[in-house]
Protein backbone atom coordinates (compact mmCIF):
# COMPACT_ATOMS: atom_id res chain seq x y z
CA UNK A 1 0.00 0.00 0.00
CA UNK A 2 1.46 3.20 -0.66
CA UNK A 3 2.28 5.66 1.90
CA UNK A 4 -0.41 8.45 0.75
CA UNK A 5 -3.16 5.75 0.82
CA UNK A 6 -1.89 5.06 4.41
CA UNK A 7 -1.83 8.44 5.83
CA UNK A 8 -5.78 9.03 4.00
CA UNK A 9 -6.95 6.03 6.03
CA UNK A 10 -5.42 7.08 8.74
CA UNK A 11 -6.88 10.50 8.51
CA UNK A 12 -10.26 9.66 7.49
CA UNK A 13 -10.67 6.76 10.52
CA UNK A 14 -9.18 8.85 13.28
CA UNK A 15 -10.16 12.52 11.67
CA UNK A 16 -11.80 13.70 15.30
CA UNK A 17 -8.50 13.10 16.91
CA UNK A 18 -6.12 14.21 14.45
CA UNK A 19 -8.34 17.76 14.30
CA UNK A 20 -8.64 17.97 18.20
CA UNK A 21 -5.11 17.50 18.32
CA UNK A 22 -4.46 20.17 16.11
CA UNK A 23 -6.75 22.73 17.71
CA UNK A 24 -4.75 22.04 21.30
CA UNK A 25 -1.62 22.05 19.69
CA UNK A 26 -2.54 25.71 17.99
CA UNK A 27 -3.90 27.07 21.07
CA UNK A 28 -1.18 25.64 23.34
CA UNK A 29 1.60 27.35 21.13
CA UNK A 30 -0.52 30.53 20.62
CA UNK A 31 1.92 33.44 21.77
CA UNK A 32 1.63 34.36 25.32
CA UNK A 33 1.53 38.02 24.46
CA UNK A 34 -1.84 37.64 22.82
CA UNK A 35 -3.42 35.79 25.49
CA UNK A 36 -5.88 38.67 27.36
CA UNK A 37 -4.52 37.79 31.38
CA UNK A 38 -7.13 36.22 33.23
CA UNK A 39 -6.58 36.09 37.35
CA UNK A 40 -8.23 33.14 38.20
CA UNK A 41 -5.79 31.06 40.08
CA UNK A 42 -4.80 27.49 38.39
CA UNK A 43 -6.98 28.25 35.27
CA UNK A 44 -4.50 26.82 32.59
CA UNK A 45 -4.11 23.47 34.48
CA UNK A 46 -7.52 23.33 34.45
CA UNK A 47 -7.74 23.83 31.06
CA UNK A 48 -4.86 21.65 30.10
CA UNK A 49 -6.80 18.87 32.63
CA UNK A 50 -9.90 19.39 30.56
CA UNK A 51 -8.67 19.27 27.10
CA UNK A 52 -6.36 16.32 27.76
CA UNK A 53 -9.45 14.68 29.04
CA UNK A 54 -10.87 15.22 25.80
CA UNK A 55 -8.60 13.94 24.13
CA UNK A 56 -8.21 10.70 25.14
CA UNK A 57 -12.28 10.22 24.86
CA UNK A 58 -12.10 11.12 21.39
CA UNK A 59 -9.11 8.92 20.56
CA UNK A 60 -10.83 6.17 22.87
CA UNK A 61 -14.01 6.61 20.71
CA UNK A 62 -12.38 6.57 17.44
CA UNK A 63 -9.71 3.76 18.40
CA UNK A 64 -12.25 1.39 20.24
CA UNK A 65 -14.34 1.63 17.45
CA UNK A 66 -11.77 0.75 14.89
CA UNK A 67 -10.09 -1.80 16.58
CA UNK A 68 -11.19 -5.50 18.43
CA UNK A 69 -12.43 -5.92 21.92
CA UNK A 70 -9.91 -8.43 22.45
CA UNK A 71 -6.63 -5.85 21.89
CA UNK A 72 -8.31 -3.27 23.80
CA UNK A 73 -5.61 -3.31 26.90
CA UNK A 74 -3.01 -2.43 24.43
CA UNK A 75 -4.84 0.94 22.20
CA UNK A 76 -5.55 1.68 25.66
CA UNK A 77 -2.29 1.95 26.42
CA UNK A 78 -1.25 3.46 23.30
CA UNK A 79 -4.15 6.22 23.78
CA UNK A 80 -2.18 6.78 26.89
CA UNK A 81 1.44 6.76 25.66
CA UNK A 82 0.46 9.02 22.45
CA UNK A 83 -1.51 11.54 24.86
CA UNK A 84 1.55 11.80 27.66
CA UNK A 85 4.08 12.49 24.33
CA UNK A 86 1.38 15.05 23.03
CA UNK A 87 1.75 16.91 26.02
CA UNK A 88 5.20 16.46 26.65
CA UNK A 89 5.90 18.14 23.13
CA UNK A 90 3.38 20.92 23.55
CA UNK A 91 5.60 21.55 26.72
CA UNK A 92 9.08 21.41 25.39
CA UNK A 93 7.96 23.45 22.25
CA UNK A 94 6.64 26.13 24.76
CA UNK A 95 10.15 25.89 26.32
CA UNK A 96 12.08 26.44 23.03
CA UNK A 97 10.12 28.12 20.70
CA UNK A 98 10.05 32.46 21.19
CA UNK A 99 6.34 32.58 22.04
CA UNK A 100 6.71 34.57 25.41
CA UNK A 101 5.43 31.41 27.00
CA UNK A 102 7.31 28.78 29.17
CA UNK A 103 7.99 24.90 30.00
CA UNK A 104 6.53 23.79 33.46
CA UNK A 105 6.21 21.11 34.86
CA UNK A 106 3.20 21.71 36.38
CA UNK A 107 0.81 21.78 32.93
CA UNK A 108 2.30 18.21 32.11
CA UNK A 109 1.23 16.48 35.40
CA UNK A 110 -2.29 18.62 34.53
CA UNK A 111 -1.97 16.66 30.89
CA UNK A 112 -1.37 13.18 32.78
CA UNK A 113 -4.29 14.00 35.01
CA UNK A 114 -6.43 15.18 32.22
CA UNK A 115 -5.87 11.65 30.47
CA UNK A 116 -6.64 9.48 33.40
CA UNK A 117 -9.99 11.85 34.31
CA UNK A 118 -10.31 10.28 30.29
CA UNK A 119 -9.72 6.92 31.23
CA UNK A 120 -12.10 7.03 34.14
CA UNK A 121 -14.81 8.94 32.30
CA UNK A 122 -14.59 6.24 29.08
CA UNK A 123 -14.71 3.18 32.34
CA UNK A 124 -17.70 4.39 33.54
CA UNK A 125 -20.04 5.41 30.64
CA UNK A 126 -18.37 2.35 28.37
CA UNK A 127 -17.47 2.64 24.68
CA UNK A 128 -21.06 2.04 23.23
CA UNK A 129 -22.27 5.19 25.23
CA UNK A 130 -19.17 7.22 23.90
CA UNK A 131 -19.71 5.55 20.18
CA UNK A 132 -23.31 6.86 20.75
CA UNK A 133 -22.04 10.71 21.64
CA UNK A 134 -19.82 10.99 18.92
CA UNK A 135 -22.64 9.11 16.82
CA UNK A 136 -20.21 6.03 15.63
CA UNK A 137 -22.03 3.02 14.61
Amino acid sequence: MPLWLLIRDIFRSYFRTVAFSTVLLLLFLYPGSSIPAVRIANLDKAIHLIAFSLLYVIAYAEWSFHRSSSSQSRWSIAIVVISLLFGLSVEVLQGVLPLNRSMELADFVADSLGVMLGILICAAVGKHFIHRIFRMS
